[in-house]
């Protein structure tokens, strides 16, 4: 029994490890299980929180901007716990394509297709039935068993046989300046030559400047898996300060996108070092493949510009005040200045709101809502008093000023990344003296991918929201 136990924990750590060769009949087991077991779950949970059908085809479907829609209208939190399930699933995928393309005389380099939108489908179909080719001779593999053998030497120190040995300092650097500078260059390609902060920039950039880094760091000789994850933390600070001195961002969005980066840049990390354990298992040195994997980001960015699409969210926030509704509806649209002081993180830079005014009365009248960074130009579409007031946007201003060692920096999704296309307010009388009032915003973003800055972005406005409701919450109340 206790055996059984110790065999299949061992499968079990073998399965989701970094090393060693996975045969094309465990590829495939591992396929045919995890696949309809991450679709069902993912097709149960979509339909019960939202009642869309999650297809199969909209599974297998290799554009991540395809299944933006599906979070639409579901509860905040989906998008964010739909991305953290799918991690397992596309380290396995990654791992493992790693490790067969090792199995069947492959570059390892082509495990990162599987970011590559049908590429990678190709990919799992030809790792799936090619057969085992490159077998380290007897001889071979003694050379390098020191290597991959730690209960008998430090892997840490472990040389490939007849390579020049670098020092530790030495390959540190090399991969900190290999990964920093093409994070820099390839989001500098991104933003201002494609005009893109797409999921290929956010989620594929850190995974390979993460693998790029680490496997400079590793191949030449295997460094230890805490020295490696290290390393890929530090070479993506080293970029986030390069754009911070370079002009290219400020603080805020680098703040904000270091909970996404971070992650995926120790992800790529460790798919670094296994591609250097197979490479070192091998016998070689390769460097094309390392090429080829810093290039095909700008192709995958491409493809998603052209297909991407801006689903349409709305953010709801409501309060209870005590108050008769005519008394609420007369704050709502005479609307004096808000004299409470803005919280922290408005005081960081982010835009608050400050007054507003509406000029005429009914539909077709005009709204202007001053924030912190300019004024929201607001017509005015329906007027039913006192239970609703409605309004599209035809002008606002940046979302935030960018906190930045230079005067002023305008980074370009300061102007489009963020659209705010209406808003609305809503009351309903629950008593006598006491009103219900909630407040909406539709938005659209151009910044992927959406299941993780929504949530910023759906939090920023409920503060925004609140800043209002409570106002108006106190000039009521006081009558």
């Amino acid at each position: 029994m206790l055996s059984g136990v110790l065999r299949t924990q061992r499968s079990f750590v073998n399965l989701f490890g970094m090393q060693g060769p996975i045969r094309r009949r465990e590829y495939v087991l591992v396929g045919l299980v995890a696949m309809p077991l991450k679709y069902l779950v993912e097709a149960v949970v979509i339909f019960y929180f939202t009642g869309r059908s999650y297809s199969v085809l909209d599974f297998v479907n290799p554009l991540l901007s395809s299944r933006e829609h599906f979070t639409v209208g579901a509860p905040g939190w989906l998008g964010m716990a739909w991305v953290l399930w799918s991690l397992p699933f596309l380290w396995l995928a990654v791992v493992l394509s790693v490790r067969r393309a090792y199995d069947a005389e492959l570059s390892p380099w082509l495990g990162l297709l599987m970011f590559v939108p049908i590429a990678n489908l190709l990919l799992m179909f030809v790792l799936a039935v090619i057969p085992t080719g490159y077998m380290l001779s007897h001889e071979k593999q003694m050379e390098v068993e020191s290597a991959f053998a730690p209960p008998k030497v430090d892997p840490s120190y472990a040389v490939l046989p007849n390579q020049n040995d670098q020092s530790e300092l030495t390959a540190s650097l090399l991969g900190l300046a290999a990964g920093a500078a093409y994070l820099v260059i390839f989001v500098v390609i991104s933003v201002y030559g494609l005009g893109s902060y797409g999921a290929a920039m956010f989620f594929g950039t850190p995974v390979i400047t993460g693998a790029v880094a680490s496997y400079i760091l590793n191949r030449n000789r295997m460094r230890g898996v805490g020295l490696t994850l290290i390393h890929s933390t530090l070479t993506m600070a080293v970029a986030c300060a390069a754009f911070l001195l370079m002009g290219l961002e400020g603080i805020i969005c680098i703040v904000m996108a270091m909970p996404i980066m971070i992650p995926l840049g120790l992800f790529g990390a460790l798919v670094g070092r296994s591609i250097a354990c197979s490479l070192h298992r091998q016998g070689r040195n390769e460097q094309s493949g390392l090429l080829g994997c810093m290039l095909v980001l700008p192709f995958i960015a491409g493809i998603e510009i052209a297909t991407q699409q801006n689903p349409t969210f709305e953010v709801v926030s409501s309060i209870k005040i005590d108050a008769p509704i005519e008394n609420v509806w007369e704050n709502v649209i005479h609307f004096s200045d808000i004299s409470a002081e803005p919280s922290w993180y408005f005081k960081m830079g982010i835009a608050y709101p400050t007054r507003a005014h509406i000029d005429g009365s009914g539909v077709g009248a005009q709204r202007f809502c001053e924030f912190s960074t300019g004024t929201f130009v607001e017509p005015i579409t329906a007027w039913e008093r006192p239970t609703k007031l409605s309004f599209n946007v035809s002008e606002q201003p940046e979302p935030m000023f960018e906190l930045t060692p230079y005067r002023h920096i305008h980074p370009p999704h300061l102007t489009g990344a963020f659209r705010s296309t209406r808003g609305e307010f809503r009351l309903a009388a629950i008593g006598p003296h006491s009103t219900l009032l909630e407040g909406s915003t539709w938005y659209q973003l151009d910044v992927r991918p959406l299941t993780y800055w929504s949530v910023w972005t759906d939090w920023i406005l409920h503060r925004i929201h609140f800043r209002v409701l409570d106002h108006i919450k106190v000039c009521s109340e006081a009558k």
